[in-house]
């Protein structure tokens, strides 16, 4: 009763993301359907895979989607973070960066030096605005599905600019 209660619950959820076009919605439903009625194949076995083979013309037709790849990797990765390697690299060091001009911490160090004292000179507004539009920019570029040596080179002008930004504050 519970796998029927299951598989019940998540063609209701399927069903809604159908209805509301929501495609990110719409693909957990559906694996999640798929995995529930997976679960019954051991009683209904021919029901099942009569199901299953159905499910792949909707995953062709209406979804897209590759049902031998996660979801992750079918489509590129965690949604937060860039696609490739590279990417996430060259993201990082801006990140890190901006961490050496604005450190998180903000205690005393062991010579009694204080990390917003250090970090006084390089609140201007305008180097302030650079950095954040740089992270925002950085993300923008990580997530698009271009190519990831274009993103890569435009990751590195950022970071770049920036840093002669640094070294002109000094």
């Amino acid at each position: 009763i519970q796998l029927y209660t299951e598989v019940i619950d998540n063609h209701s959820f399927f069903w809604s993301g159908l209805v509301s076009s929501s495609d990110e919605y719409l693909l957990f439903s559906f694996w999640s359907l798929i995995k529930s009625i997976e679960k019954m194949h051991s009683f209904f076995p021919g029901e099942v895979q009569v199901v299953l083979e159905e499910s792949k013309n909707i995953n062709n037709i209406v979804l897209h989607g590759h049902p031998e790849k996660s979801m992750l990797w079918a489509y590129g990765g965690h949604p937060s973070l860039p696609v490739s390697a590279e990417l996430f690299h060259k993201q990082q060091e801006f990140l890190q960066l901006c961490s050496t001009v604005w450190p998180l911490k903000s205690e005393s160090d062991e010579h009694g030096n204080d990390h917003l004292t250090k970090a006084i000179p390089f609140s201007g507004p305008e180097l302030c605005l650079l950095a954040l539009e740089g992270l925002c920019i950085s993300s923008y570029i990580a997530d698009e599905d271009d190519v990831d040596y274009v993103a890569a080179v435009q990751l590195d002008e950022i970071y770049q600019t920036f840093l002669e930004r640094l070294k002109l504050e000094k």
